[in-house]
């Protein structure tokens, strides 16, 4: 069946970085919590110095409005700093004391500090909790003073009840090869557990900040990757009136979106039960966040909006369906980078079509047979003499003597001024029907159009033949006939 069609979807992706700035994450505030180890040992090995200065590149790296706190441990754990991180980091990092100088590791009292920190109220949705040690448990007379202590179990219960509706990353990092990290995975199940070089810890404390911007991303995302655009008709499809030869068949397309920009392609009208002339849609389509358009097609049916004597109503019935695909540039970024399932579709209506229009050219009641003879003679040479052929050729508009657009005709009614027919700026519209004229060469019949202009408040109608040409407010109309 005849149908309308825009070209395929073909939008090339952005990088994520891109899809964060448009999202503008730093409304969503992120709660780091640090929990770095001052025993000894770390001032001992020199590790102290090099933690204290990633840390302040890492803060530095946070939004003003994240929450950020600083705890320290050894024998017992110290809240150093519990604020918003604000416009300048180098406040918390000032907080941190000098040198490492305790004489224990209580790593589950640090991990207990650390996780008060993540429940305290007023905690937002997403946080991170990041463990930076070099040493193993020394801490006689503690609740956590071996892995196999009872208070671990009560910490991961405490964690779970925080993780079941927030999201808490959480990561351990070893700054020697033999350490008990690895025991901030007994309370967070997800920990990322990581032994890294010294000259290392800054660039493994940069993916805790990238690892909590795709989260947020992702949940900014998670709503869009159900939504779609809708279609609807704009019109009464079970009762259009082609008594005119054509009608425009408004649909608007509607982004349920509310964050990605989309690209409406591959846009088609199928229409069963009946032949229709459909025209086509034009370029993609594209639609913001939450935007609507209406874009109109052309509807026409050979046999209806006819003249003639004798003409009657007739109603073709019928059902017609619209389809299409869905593009973004932000597809390749969502689903490879932030892991979400992303595949935006255009939900079309379907549903039953009924046109009506007369139709001339119908029998009428038979009187006597010398009317019926008299009847089929007028037929007969009204078949030969006036039957209105089909369309053939094209039309030219040009725009103050500036050629703008070419198409091809077809059908034997042929609407323009939408889409790609018509002048980019100007209200220019119209209808092209067959005519034909008698001439001295071939068959007698030259072939040509009827076309009835309008643009703004100026009208204008003219019989054209091959080359003739249409002149209405700076715009000139020119047929050219490809049936000789």
């Amino acid at each position: 069946m005849p149908f309308a069609s825009a070209a395929p979807c073909s939008v090339p992706p952005i990088p994520l970085s891109e899809v964060v700035d448009a999202l503008e994450l730093d409304a969503v505030p992120i709660d780091y919590v640090v929990v770095v180890d001052t025993s000894g040992s770390m001032q001992e090995s020199g590790l102290y110095p090099k933690v204290t200065s990633a840390l302040r590149t890492f803060f530095a790296a946070m939004k003003p409005s994240d929450h950020l706190s600083i705890l320290t441990f050894d024998t017992a754990p110290t809240l150093r700093y519990s604020d918003r991180v604000g416009p300048d980091a180098s406040a918390a990092i000032g907080q941190l004391p000098p040198v490492a100088d305790g004489r224990g590791t209580d790593i589950g009292a640090g991990i207990a500090a650390g996780l008060a920190e993540l429940e305290r109220p007023g905690h937002g949705p997403a946080g991170a909790i990041v463990l930076v040690t070099d040493g193993q448990i020394q801490a006689d007379g503690s609740l956590y003073a071996t892995a196999e202590s009872p208070a671990w179990n009560a910490l991961r219960d405490r964690a779970n009840r925080l993780t079941s509706d927030h999201h808490i990353a959480s990561y351990a990092y070893a700054l020697t090869p033999t350490t008990d990290a690895a025991l901030l995975k007994k309370v967070f199940d997800e920990t990322v557990v990581v032994a890294i070089p010294p000259a290392q810890i800054g660039s493994y404390l940069n993916r805790v900040t990238e690892e909590n911007l795709r989260h947020k991303a992702a949940a900014a995302l998670q709503q869009d990757s159900q939504a779609g655009v809708e279609a609807t008709w704009d019109a009464d499809i079970a009762q259009l009136n082609l008594d005119g030869g054509a009608v425009d068949l408004p649909v608007t397309l509607h982004s349920t979106l509310s964050h990605v920009p989309v690209v409406v392609c591959d846009v088609s009208i199928d229409v069963k039960g009946f032949d229709a002339n459909i025209s086509a849609f034009g370029p993609p389509i594209e639609l913001q966040p939450g935007e609507s358009k209406t874009v109109s097609v052309g509807l026409s049916v050979d046999t209806l909006g006819g003249f003639g004597f004798g003409k009657r109503t007739e109603t073709r019935s019928g059902t017609v369906a619209l389809t299409g695909t869905v593009g973004t540039a932000w597809s390749d970024p969502i689903a490879k980078d932030l892991g979400l399932k992303f595949a935006p579709k255009l939900s079309g209506p379907s549903g039953p079509i009924s046109v009506v229009g007369t139709t001339g050219w119908s029998w009428v009641t038979l009187i006597s047979i010398p009317l019926v003879a008299l009847l089929l003679g007028i037929v007969l040479w009204a078949t030969r003499r006036l039957r209105m052929p089909r369309l053939t050729g094209s039309l030219e508009l040009m725009d103050e003597g500036r050629p703008v657009t070419e198409f091809a005709l077809g059908g034997r009614v042929f609407a323009f001024g939408k889409g790609t027919r018509t002048i980019p700026g100007k209200p220019l519209n119209g209808s092209v029907r067959a005519v034909h004229r008698t001439t001295d060469y071939r068959d007698g019949i030259e072939h040509g159009v009827l076309v009835a202009a309008k643009l703004g408040a100026a009208s204008r109608s003219a019989r054209l033949f091959g080359g003739d040409s249409l002149d209405i407010d700076g715009v000139t109309i020119t047929y050219t006939n490809y049936r000789k």
